[in-house]
């Protein structure tokens, strides 16, 4: 899980501009135009879902050599299933992400605080019953995190369709409507790259130096819980 993460947290965070460029996006346009805010927020949307589901074709397809890429000690029997489900949610991941960065653009931070609470819960009851009752271990793991992910972003996108903050998804996003989404997010993309580039070295150091291959795995391991608690 801790290589698998690796992999799923970078390729993540590289697309967090889908929310950080938008808060201010739609701040703005809302203060003069809240139609135009509203057309902002369905081409954030529109867009989150397009990346989302190439970023999911993309990690499915490249799995296995991008976790011998990160650790040549991982565990595919274990490793391998795990991405792949975890990449399953991607574009949901993504249109929270965005959906989040629209409603502090609304000046609301009350909901996607209350949404993410709720999608932790059934997380963790989906979590009992996977690992517990059904022992499916790490694949487990994975089921439950995928599914509270697309619950949460089912949540968002039904919070701002009843609210009316976005037009209706009707059509993929036009390059000249997202032209200033883009714009303001090119440094802020390339600075995530950056870093996430990294930290995904420091994972294969963790890995490629130990003496055994139980030492390489408790290592990425140890590495993955001190950078989420870091972060």
């Amino acid at each position: 899980m801790g290589t698998s993460n690796a992999i799923l947290t970078a390729s993540f965070y590289i697309f967090n501009f889908l929310s950080t460029a938008t808060t201010p996006l739609v701040a703005e346009q809302n203060s003069v135009s809240p139609n135009l805010a509203k057309a902002t927020a369905g081409q954030a949307l529109s867009l989150s879902i397009l990346l989302g589901s190439i970023l999911s074709f993309l990690l499915i397809i490249f799995s296995s050599p991008l976790l011998h890429m990160v650790s040549a000690t991982a565990p595919t029997t274990l490793s391998l299933p795990f991405l792949q489900i975890r990449a399953l949610a991607a574009p949901a991941i993504l249109l929270s992400s965005a959906s989040i960065g629209i409603l502090r653009g609304y000046l609301d931070t009350s909901t996607p605080l209350r949404i993410i609470a709720f999608a932790n819960v059934v997380n963790l009851m989906i979590d009992y019953v996977t690992i517990n009752v059904l022992h499916l271990s790490s694949t487990g793991a994975a089921i439950a995190t995928t599914s509270a992910e697309y619950v949460a972003a089912i949540s968002f996108l039904s919070h701002l369709k009843n609210n009316r903050k976005i037009t209706p998804l009707t059509n993929l996003p036009s390059l000249s409507t997202i032209s200033p989404l883009l714009s303001s997010s090119l440094s802020l993309f390339l600075r995530t790259i950056t870093l996430q580039s990294i930290f995904l070295s420091a994972t294969y150091f963790a890995s490629a130096f130990a003496s055994t291959p139980e030492v390489a795995i408790s290592n990425v391991a140890a590495h993955q819980v001190a950078l989420q608690v870091s972060e």
